[in-house]
């Protein structure tokens, strides 16, 4: 196991799964656990924001919807 993974006494993976935080935020929490480890910080912490646009994306196209007889848009 690679040295950026050891940094705390709690492992980001078991953060997310216990969280159930899915694919998107579980590399978010990831990326910014280590960024400060692995010698790339920025790097890092813009693969965080990458992932958390991505999940916010997902989930606004699951929760924006267009009423089909009035053609107004909900957030549902």
């Amino acid at each position: 196991m690679n040295e950026h993974y050891k940094q705390h006494t709690i492992e980001a993976i078991d953060v997310i799964r216990d969280w159930d935080l899915g694919f998107e935020l579980g590399n978010v929490i990831k990326y910014i656990a280590r960024h400060n480890h692995k010698g790339t910080p920025l790097k890092d912490l813009a693969k965080a924001e990458w992932y958390l646009r991505e999940y916010m994306l997902r989930l606004s196209e699951k929760i924006v919807y267009k009423d089909t007889i009035t053609g107004t848009t909900h957030l549902g």
